[in-house]
């Protein structure tokens, strides 16, 4: 059964990076939240970790200030420098929870590489259930970790993938991700492109 999730779910440092983008704007909680378009009180709830946004409020968010999604959602707002190395631990808690997927990009803070390597696990079900067909710039490499995956390319067959198999695609070419297997699909993504799932799907 495709799992379906009505809000989304934020375990990441949103509270804090928020602040500190409002406050790098010289903002105030009600000067913020008269340009998001909601009560101060909503935000300081999010603030202050006594309410998680739902994807709507995040969408605005995103668009009022004017940044990637990963910008609003990485944890270390102070490491925005260019580094050479960083190293991603399973128990980092960037996860993001969108409609019938998780998402979780591995290293927020290495926005000076011109790839982005993100891991997600699939719940959905249909092209429908993931949102419909989404295309970008850039070029795309997938690969199964567990799980059974469909490839849907729009004017190209349909590719199933099992775990250990991988794809690799132009971006621009339509497409959509789909769990077609008994449990929920996690496959590992690189990105050449600054967009990505994530971006997309706040885009539409």
């Amino acid at each position: 059964m495709a799992r379906k999730i009505e809000g989304t779910r934020i375990q990441s440092g949103l509270p804090e990076r928020l602040r500190a983008l409002r406050e790098r704007k010289g903002w105030s909680l009600n000067r913020a939240a008269e340009e998001v378009g909601v009560p101060p009180s909503t935000l300081s709830r999010i603030e202050n970790r006594k309410m998680s946004p739902t994807l709507d409020l995040l969408l605005k968010i995103v668009r009022t200030f004017d940044m990637h999604p990963n910008d609003v959602f990485s944890g270390r707002p102070d490491q925005q420098e260019k580094q050479e190395i960083s190293v991603s631990r399973a128990s980092d808690p960037a996860l993001i929870e969108l409609p019938n997927l998780f998402y979780k990009h591995l290293h927020p803070d290495m926005a000076c590489f011109n790839f982005r390597a993100i891991l997600i696990t699939l719940f959905a079900r249909s092209v429908e259930e993931y949102g419909g067909l989404t295309a970008h710039s850039g070029q795309e490499f997938v690969y199964l970790l567990s799980g059974k995956l469909q490839v849907h390319l729009e004017g190209h067959p349909l590719v199933t993938l099992a775990p250990g198999d991988s794809i690799m695609f132009t971006s621009s070419i339509p497409h959509a991700y789909v769990s077609a297997g008994d449990s929920q699909a996690k496959l590992l993504i690189a990105s050449s492109s600054e967009e990505d799932v994530l971006q997309v799907k706040f885009q539409k």
